[in-house]
């Protein structure tokens, strides 16, 4: 397919023709089967990924309510049927050996399925792919053509990996509300015990929000970068626009996931304490139940509590200082009002300025301090008062020229393939200026 006719596919049109979207998404059955013979693959059941015909008539009538009804020869029949079926998009035979094979779709059905159901967590992952895309944007970003190659290759293969960690955090959240309205679960647990493990997950997703958000910090970089950059290139607007987008998604998606345990978390705290108070006083209703019932008087008209019961009482001289202990789950803290102050775009666009001009300025220091460097492996050696120099006329900016001095300088020392020399006797002035520097060599 060439790239006109790329452009011309009408994806809703082609998936609407004929079958063509019940051969690529197929019934329980079929897709259960696939799923098998994918396991089986794995485990090396099949000698080179390959099965026979009876491989496959074999699982389906493992499958239960399938064979139910119906002769051998119907079955047969029906299930020749839908392996034909199957091997549209699913199954390849080849005729020489008569044996089946998975296709390259089945293999990514299955395994993107497996993904799915079984999740996965690892910000420190995130924080590495977010790395690697952050220094390969640094290289791509001086041509357009690499940019463009930075978006296609490097940036849009993460992009699913950057966020199924926040979708499978989406899931443990309903997975555990759920457990609260499933009837089978609440069955093997007492109500407490069942709010307990569900706090107990929540706090644990929201430690991992904390934990993603953090691996998520290389994409505000990546957005300034972008942003500042200036380019007439249709291409290379659209894809700015759309990546800042979709990074500025995925932040609202974490902020989304820390509101929604905040709106869940004090409720079911809330129902933890409404359970736990009315237990708490049952049982000790039932004590003094139980303390008047086996009770008794002595001659004496004492009071003798049953057997296990301390009867003699001590008084001891009250402390002066009482220490007093609120069980936070039967006495829960009324939640205070969050107060939602509103945004003040003036100071948000002054804010961006002078991030973007502090990103701008370190840029600029990195650049001309690689410069430097640059100069004394060709030059073998270089005044670094007549850098300072250099830097301070061309830019007129003292503490741009400041840094680069003192970053070269101790750059310098610690590589020990450089010889610094600080000429103490030889005084050197700026032009137009009242700076007064020491001759400060670099050798290599």
């Amino acid at each position: 397919m060439n790239k006109e006719q790329l452009n011309n596919f009408d994806f809703l049109d082609e998936i609407s023709k004929g079958k063509t979207y019940s051969l690529l998404f197929p019934v329980e059955e079929d897709g259960i089967v696939i799923a098998q013979l994918y396991e089986n693959v794995l485990l090396g059941i099949y000698e080179d990924e390959q099965f026979t015909g009876e491989d496959i008539h074999n699982i389906y009538k493992n499958i239960q309510g399938y064979t139910t009804g119906g002769d051998k020869r119907y079955l047969k029949d029906k299930i020749g049927e839908r392996i034909k079926n199957l091997q549209r998009y699913f199954l390849s035979y080849d005729e020489t050996i008569q044996k089946y094979a998975l296709q390259e779709y089945a293999k990514q059905f299955c395994r993107i399925a497996k993904q799915t159901l079984k999740g996965s967590f690892d910000p420190t992952e995130i924080q590495k792919i977010c790395s690697r895309l952050r220094k390969a944007l640094d290289k791509a970003i001086k041509g357009e053509n690499t940019l463009i190659d930075w978006f296609e290759y490097d940036f849009d293969p993460f992009k699913e990996d950057l966020k199924v960690q926040i979708e499978y955090l989406y899931r443990q959240i309903d997975d555990s509300v759920k457990k609260l309205r499933e009837d089978s679960y609440i069955k093997n647990l007492e109500p407490l015990e069942l709010l307990k493990t569900v706090s107990d997950d929540l706090a644990i997703i929201q430690e991992k929000n904390e934990d993603l958000r953090s691996a998520y910090d290389e994409t505000d970089a990546m957005t300034s970068q972008l942003i500042d950059l200036d380019s007439t290139n249709d291409t290379i607007v659209k894809r700015i626009s759309s990546t800042t987008y979709f990074f500025r998604t995925i932040r609202g998606r974490l902020k989304t996931t820390d509101n929604k345990l905040n709106r869940i978390r004090p409720r079911i705290k809330e129902l933890f304490s409404s359970l736990n108070k009315p237990e708490f006083n049952a049982k000790t209703e039932r004590f003094i139940d139980f303390l008047l019932e086996e009770s008794s008087l002595d001659s004496d008209k004492n009071v003798v509590f049953p057997e296990g019961i301390q009867s003699l009482i001590k008084y001891e001289e009250r402390a002066r200082l009482v220490l007093l202990d609120r069980d936070r789950e039967l006495f829960p803290l009324k939640a205070k009002k969050r107060i939602a102050y509103e945004r003040d775009e003036d100071a948000e666009k002054l804010n961006q300025v002078a991030l973007s001009t502090i990103i701008k300025e370190s840029n600029l220091v990195k650049e001309l301090t690689d410069k430097v460097f640059g100069k004394l492996e060709n030059k073998k050696t270089v005044n670094m008062v007549k850098e300072f120099e250099e830097i301070y006329n061309t830019n007129s900016d003292f503490t741009v020229a400041s840094k680069v001095y003192f970053g070269c300088i101790e750059r310098a020392h610690t590589n020990p393939k450089i010889k610094v020399t600080i000429q103490k006797e030889n005084l050197r002035t700026i032009s137009s200026t009242n700076i007064t520097l020491w001759d400060t060599i670099f050798q290599m």
